[in-house]
């Protein structure tokens, strides 16, 4: 298990996916924040009140936190995915599989690895996330100030944010980890049953969106999509119960995928 956990995470291509998800951090802060603050300067239509009032509020920490997650939303299904979960597939179809079965016995095998995986999934969204945190905490000029600006949270405990924003930063941390393994379960499932290399990355993507659209339509309401899972503290009205539901549902339909493809290999060979 700690052998397979390593070869998870410590390769390169773990490395690029952490700093593209720092760079999309940056990229969403940018255009929602940091734009402003350089143009104020120049801003001939602004009051000297004005400009300061920008560029205190455009160095706040909880400001550039709160506007970084626009892209990542929508695209980090396609990075973890682009890892190592084509890996469940890779090792079937070079026969090292077989090998590992012969050694360590199916079922130890077929765990180890999924969750070797799925807790890659999850610090590839942990990791990149806690390392924009550290670094916005140390060049933001008013790190620790959330007031007067009241940055809004009005998604799940919102009143945890305002009372103790560094403490709900560390809730979405571990939110982000737990929705990163079940997302992890699920493309490898999709992987093992489309055995493609290019579907790995593309249909887990194209199956979470035309879901999406479905739920929405059904419920009226975006509080059971996998794109509310991870931006809980924007969704009004989200509570944990979603985030579990949304959770089970993609760890199922990935052991469901897994099951259904173990199966039948046990009776094609």
């Amino acid at each position: 298990m700690i052998k397979e956990f390593k070869r998870s995470i410590i390769n390169y291509q773990f490395l690029i996916v952490c700093i593209i998800s720092i760079i999309l951090f940056s990229i969403s802060s940018y255009s929602a924040v940091w734009r402003s603050a350089l143009n104020a300067s120049s801003a001939t239509d602004l009051t000297s009140e004005g400009v300061k009032w920008i560029l205190q509020s455009s160095g706040n920490k909880y400001n550039i936190w709160n506007q970084s997650f626009k892209i990542m939303g929508i695209i980090y299904p396609i990075l973890l995915s682009s890892v190592y979960v084509y890996s469940y597939v890779e090792e079937y179809k070079n026969g090292f599989r077989l090998l590992m079965i012969s050694r360590e016995g199916k079922k130890k095998y077929c765990i180890q690895k999924i969750l070797a995986i799925a807790i890659g999934c999850g610090l590839l969204l942990f990791i990149p996330e806690m390392i924009y945190d550290i670094g916005i905490s140390i060049f933001s000029n008013n790190a620790i100030i959330l007031k007067p600006f009241d940055f809004p949270v009005y998604g799940l405990y919102s009143g945890l944010y305002r009372h103790n924003p560094e403490l709900y930063i560390l809730l979405s941390l571990a939110m982000h980890f737990c929705l990163g393994m079940a997302v992890g379960v699920f493309c490898i499932g999709i992987s093992f049953i489309t055995e493609n290399r290019v579907a790995t990355y593309i249909v887990p993507f194209l199956t979470i969106l035309i879901y999406e659209i479905v739920v929405t339509f059904i419920t009226k309401s975006p509080l059971l999509t996998v794109s509310s899972a991870y931006k809980f503290m924007f969704t009004e009205g989200y509570h944990l119960i979603f985030f579990g539901i949304v959770l089970s549902l993609l760890i199922m339909t990935g052991i469901v995928c897994i099951i259904f493809k173990e199966r039948k290999i046990d009776i094609n060979g």
